[in-house]
């Protein structure tokens, strides 16, 4: 499977990728997933 990527930065409500990371729901589910932070998006 390929990567996913997936950009987040310093909004609150991108803890939830963070805890799904953290719990191993991504690989539980087979899922190749990286965070990837970007302090912002301009």
């Amino acid at each position: 499977m390929a990567e996913i990527k997936v950009g987040v930065s310093d909004w609150p409500g991108w803890v939830a990728w963070y805890v799904a990371e953290q719990k191993g729901f991504f690989k539980k589910h087979g899922a190749d997933v990286k965070l990837v932070w970007f302090a912002n998006y301009t």
